[in-house]
């Protein structure tokens, strides 16, 4: 069985190795609905689906990030409508553009990062404008919206070469409507996984980062990914709970590692990489000794 003990006001929580769910309380998958197709209706065709989304009428908005734009389907399948498009041009979405979320009253709230900028849709695809993205003031990392419209964002502080950083540290931010920071949730050291600030960028696979999510009554879950061990902070930044599981780290082998870079290869080869360039992208990646303890945190129902 797993514990709860209390120390100093904050809440321990310690679970097993294995589960204490009996058959009858674990969650179980049943498909409802089956969206896709290779052959036909191009309405139907992905090339690279990112995040999916559900409004208050179930219908399912569906990122494509290959094609650059949003495909919104009913709650039996059906296709209704495409929103935006490749380009920078207003409602239209640039590369890279992987991540949406539903906000208040089913607005879409969809980062763009290759245009420097989060774009709103409403219900019905009209694009309701953008505000940018300031990556002069920090590289945006990780964006996560609320069903009540808080929009909260990780930033790095930009390194450049030869050139001193004058905060070292990441911050967890809340955005106003028009991308203006209203308040600095948590500030902690950043993550291993790229570096920017020497002659070349380096790309370390599986380094330790941070991993988190705002929940919607704003608290805060956080977590480093090298344990398993989640933090879980009040809306007023007090931390109330910690929650945690044994986990043995389990090693990257050589294979593993061959096998990594052969994808990315690969992907990198279907983006349109020129051949020439391959072996320098190569010669940047580098991988962490060991798998992470978990990938993600993500909010659940309750």
């Amino acid at each position: 069985m797993g514990t709860v003990r209390d120390s100093a006001g904050v809440t321990i929580v310690e679970n097993t190795l294995e589960s204490i769910w009996s058959v009858s309380d674990q969650w179980t998958l049943e498909e409802e609905v089956r969206i896709g197709a290779i052959e036909g209706d191009p309405d139907y065709q992905f090339g690279a689906i990112g995040f999916i989304a559900v409004d208050s009428r179930d219908r399912m908005f569906v990122m494509d990030a290959m094609a650059q734009h949003i495909k919104v389907f009913s709650s039996d399948g059906r296709y209704e409508q495409t929103i935006g498009g490749p380009g920078a041009g207003p409602g239209e979405l640039g590369q890279q553009a992987i991540q949406l979320f539903m906000g208040p009253g089913d607005t879409l709230v969809v980062p763009d990062m290759a245009n420097q900028r989060i774009n709103r849709y409403a219900p019905d695809g009209t694009s309701l404008g953008s505000f940018r993205l300031e990556i002069e003031k920090g590289i945006p990392l990780a964006i996560n919206a609320t069903r009540s419209g808080v929009i909260v964002e990780q930033v790095r502080p930009l390194a450049l070469p030869d050139q001193p950083v004058k905060d070292t540290m990441d911050a967890i931010v809340r955005l106003a409507s028009d991308g203006t920071v209203l308040d600095t949730l948590k500030k902690f050291k950043g993550g291993e996984s790229f570096n920017l600030s020497g002659p070349n960028p380096e790309l370390t696979i599986f380094a330790v980062e941070p991993a988190w999510q705002i929940m919607e009554d704003m608290r805060l879950c956080f977590g480093l990914n090298n344990d398993y061990s989640i933090e879980v902070f009040s809306s007023d930044g007090v931390l109330e709970r910690i929650i945690r599981k044994p986990f043995t780290q389990t090693p990257v082998t050589d294979s593993d590692r061959e096998l990594i870079v052969e994808a990315m290869v690969e992907l990198w080869t279907g983006a349109g990489v020129p051949p020439q360039a391959i072996p320098r992208l190569r010669q940047i990646i580098s991988f962490g000794e060991f798998y992470p303890a978990f990938a993600a945190i993500q909010r659940g129902p309750g």
